[in-house]
């Protein structure tokens, strides 16, 4: 699927990583986060797509709406869902972050009407197929985001991977990062 709203791949970044993430990872990680965005912008790339999974997608995306509010007006942030009903089993706390990102979202894209198994690989293919940068949170060779980071090697994506070996802790515990918004 091609969507016309979407600028050309040079302007346009995607990220993928983990669900879990240390807490000592996540105030490393913001900061080079923003760097690395802010390096990205000043480069010409717009257009920041994330996928709408809990931990690492909702921090950078929580990020990414600060930066538009208060640095960087101009910066498009696109959500890439890979279906409906993402976020269900998910606690209140993680649905809400999720319904901001929604709202907060220039752009909202649904890539298939009902779950199917491979939907968030094809979630992961999309955002890799439409981007020319990947910034990543992946310290593990399995899983998607590993798969996702693999994928984007080979379609020769320039890749940043924020990524520590700090103690992994659950992502809903480190909520408090998120007030305010």
């Amino acid at each position: 699927m091609i969507n016309p709203s979407l600028p050309s791949r040079e302007q346009v970044c995607c990220f993928t990583g983990h669900r879990d993430i240390s807490l000592s990872a996540m105030h490393r990680v913001l900061p080079q986060l923003t760097e690395a965005v802010t390096s990205l912008l000043a480069k010409g790339v717009t257009t920041f797509i994330v996928g709408g999974a809990r931990g690492f997608d909702t921090l950078v995306a929580i990020q990414l709406i600060n930066l538009r509010r208060h640095l960087y007006p101009n910066l498009r942030l696109v959500l890439a869902r890979p279906c409906p009903g993402q976020a269900d089993r998910w606690t209140p706390t993680e649905r809400s972050l999720y319904e901001t990102v929604r709202r907060e979202a220039d752009l909202d894209i649904l890539l298939a009407d009902h779950y199917y198994n491979g939907c968030m690989h094809n979630r992961n293919a999309f955002m890799v197929e439409h981007s020319s940068h990947l910034i990543a949170y992946v310290n593990r060779t399995t899983g998607g985001s590993y798969q996702t980071l693999t994928l984007a090697r080979r379609q020769g994506l320039a890749i940043q991977n924020l990524a520590d070996d700090g103690t992994l802790l659950s992502f809903p515990e480190q909520q408090g990062l998120f007030d305010g918004i």
